[in-house]
């Protein structure tokens, strides 16, 4: 199939992803992409086939296998001859040469919808290498700020740094815990509509589907039972919002 007949296609997959760093960058996190990205498919008349999830940081040559996420949402994409949709083009990556390679191979259209176009490998690649080296410069800035205050006398690496690193770390589990309420209501979503299925049948289901705890361990239904309430609760949440924007005021108020 043409890359145009794949841009054209109503159906599509969706993929998400938050660093390891923080919550989300560009203060966005995976709810907020998944809003982002099913708004946009909305307006363009589109269907979101499936969605995939990375929490890793999207720096690194080797960012591409470390991504279970994404390797998925690209088999998937091939597969269902369907884009793929992210809510930036630096949630598939921030490295110049990732994007390129990934967008350049047979079957596969990323459509990024902060900007509301379908945008070629060459445009996509510009984005990152501008991403890239944006990162790049904080980077050097950095570097030589330290080196500065290394001249200066300051002792670096001491543990008044300590606090910052906790408040990091605690960003990183909050983003982890996100990461699997979402990827549990995307699985309940299909399969619970009127949220009655018990615990247990909940973790034979995850259990099944090989998707494991944030500690990479089974599921059980002391361990479910938190997730699950919340998992429920942005199921709620995100019917009320599609029942308000297929109200035919919608966006008259």
């Amino acid at each position: 199939m043409s890359r145009y007949r794949i841009e054209e296609s109503k159906r599509a997959i969706g993929y998400y992803r938050v660093s390891t760093e923080g919550q989300g960058e560009s203060g966005i996190g995976l709810e907020g992409q998944r809003i982002a990205v099913s708004e946009y498919a909305h307006r363009t008349g589109r269907t979101i086939l499936e969605s995939f999830q990375d929490v890793l940081s999207g720096w690194g040559r080797d960012n591409l296998e470390r991504r279970p996420g994404l390797q998925s949402a690209i088999a998937a994409a091939k597969a269902r001859r369907v884009p793929i949709i992210v809510s930036d083009i630096d949630r598939i990556s921030r490295q110049e040469s990732t994007i390129f390679d990934i967008s350049a191979q047979e079957g596969i259209v990323i459509i990024s919808a902060s900007h509301g176009v379908m945008t070629s490998p060459e445009v996509l690649a510009s984005s990152a290498a501008r991403a890239e080296y944006e990162r790049t410069m904080i980077s050097t800035r950095t570097r030589e700020a330290l080196q500065i205050k290394k001249r200066a006398g300051a002792k670096l690496g001491n543990r008044t740094n300590l606090p910052d690193a906790q408040r990091k770390g605690m960003a990183s589990n909050i983003a982890r815990r996100e990461a699997m309420v979402v990827q549990i209501a995307d699985v309940l979503a299909g399969v619970d509509e009127h949220g009655t299925l018990k615990a247990k049948d909940v973790v034979e289901l995850l259990n099944s589907r090989g998707i494991l705890t944030g500690h990479n361990k089974r599921w059980t239904e002391s361990a479910i039972r938190r997730p699950l309430r919340q998992a429920r609760k942005l199921l709620e949440n995100r019917e009320r919002k599609e029942t308000y924007r297929d109200n035919p005021d919608f966006g008259r108020f």
